[in-house]
């Protein structure tokens, strides 16, 4: 009898061996091939951190970096409309975009009587998405210059302008411990159409040449793969926009529709992977309200936007809600000169965006 009992805890104790030696042996082996030369990996070896940065963000940062462009357009056009009758010196009663928002609002103390303007600004933008293994960093540089021109009267005018723009971002991926840079310019033609001394209808346009340099670590030997590529995106805006004052307040109330669209080039990795063609698209509806005080040459305001996102397609930030909030200063620096500074932030789930911009416009 105590033979068969040692015999049978024997025989247990090899299986348990057999069996913890062949779990070690299958786990050698997902380990090994894992050592496949590129990213072809079983299933063991599979996630983001195996994956080009722009695959898993291109669509949130593709749609913030124009959101950023179109704004710096939209915020010229927002100072030089406005309506009649204030009697406080510097105010500007109703101006068209004044409640966008990217836009600025009005700036105080403008000569409407002027036909012609230039302007040019700068735009910080700072971007965070933390949905779990794809979380990024993004650190958006954006100027505009531009041109515009009055046509019509001074009660119902129309503008009419053109702009040329660049833009540089620095990228984490830290889920694949990787970074992106971008380099884009920009040409995008604007137009506000007055309809009363109410309202406006406020359209832009446009098109950006970009450039992308990638780079990521391989997850077993840390080796940097990189790659490179180029794409060409397209965006426009369309807003009907209303604005009116009570006293030295300004009220502006707009809604209106937006679409972006990236086209980004076929390319391999230094590791041999290759990647084609990527088509990303992102159309929203938008809505905004915006509320300024008057005072002698500055005029103080805030506002709030929501954006829907009905359209979004690549990567995989693709909540749909947005809402946000501005708060800025338009001021007179001269006769015929006036600048704004605003700070802006806005929140859909798992990325937040916060940042500034400084516009400067001379009137002639």
């Amino acid at each position: 009898m105590f033979s068969l009992v040692r015999m049978v805890r024997v025989g247990v104790a090899v299986s348990i061996v057999a069996v913890l030696a062949s779990v070690g042996l299958n786990s050698e082996a997902i380990a090994q091939s894992c050592t496949t030369t590129g990213y072809t990996y079983n299933a063991s070896c599979q996630g983001n951190a195996n994956t080009s940065g722009t695959t898993v963000t291109s669509a949130s940062l593709v749609a913030t970096s124009a959101a950023t462009t179109v704004g710096l357009v939209t915020s010229r056009v927002s100072q030089f409309r406005q309506g009649s009758g204030s009697s406080v010196k510097g105010a500007l009663p109703s101006q068209s975009l004044f409640a966008a928002g990217n836009g600025t609002g009005a700036s105080a103390g403008e000569n409407m009587d002027t036909r012609m303007g230039v302007w040019g600004n700068v735009a910080y933008l700072r971007s965070e998405g933390d949905k779990t293994g794809a979380n990024f960093e993004s650190d958006l540089m954006s100027g505009m210059v531009g041109m515009d021109y009055r046509v019509g009267s001074i009660d119902n005018p129309t503008f009419i302008g053109i702009s040329l723009g660049y833009e540089t971002a620095d990228i984490t991926t830290s889920f694949n411990r990787g970074t992106i840079d971008t380099e884009g310019m920009t040409i995008a033609p604007y137009v506000s159409f007055g309809l009363t001394k109410v309202f406006s209808v406020d359209v832009v346009a446009g098109y950006t040449m970009m450039s992308y340099d990638t780079m990521r670590k391989d997850v077993l030997s840390s080796a940097n793969i990189t790659g490179a590529f180029d794409a060409d995106r397209y965006f426009g805006a369309a807003d009907l926009v209303g604005g009116w004052t009570a006293d030295k307040w300004t009220f502006g109330a707009r809604v209106g529709a937006s679409h972006v669209s990236e086209q980004q080039d076929a390319y391999t990795e230094s590791n041999g992977a290759t990647h084609g063609v990527d088509n990303i698209g992102v159309s929203s509806a938008n809505t905004g309200v915006k509320v300024g005080y008057a005072f002698d040459k500055v005029q103080p305001y805030v506002g709030g936007t929501y954006s829907y996102d009905f359209a979004n397609s690549g990567g995989v930030y693709d909540e749909r809600n947005t809402v946000g909030g501005s708060a800025g200063l338009n001021f007179t620096v001269a006769p015929n000169v006036s600048m704004n500074v605003e700070g802006r932030a806005s929140a859909k789930e798992d990325i937040t965006n916060y940042g500034g911009s400084a516009t400067l416009r001379l009137n002639f």
